[in-house]
């Protein structure tokens, strides 16, 4: 299991910001890039990190 900076810097955006988009803008990178991020985090750990409501996302 591998994970490099740029996915790592990621994930804890995602968590802070509870939000893909605003996580890309902070760091910064665009959306479809942070979203390819998050397909491989999800394939290196074998399931969904976070979740979906309307309040934003959620780590499972």
């Amino acid at each position: 299991m591998f994970l490099d900076t740029d996915q790592l810097r990621l994930f804890k955006l995602i968590y802070e910001n509870q939000s893909l988009s605003e996580a890309a803008g902070r760091y910064p990178m665009s959306v479809s890039k942070a979203s390819r991020l998050l397909t491989k985090m999800r394939d290196t750990f074998g399931g969904e990190l976070f979740f979906r409501s309307n309040q934003g996302l959620f780590p499972t």
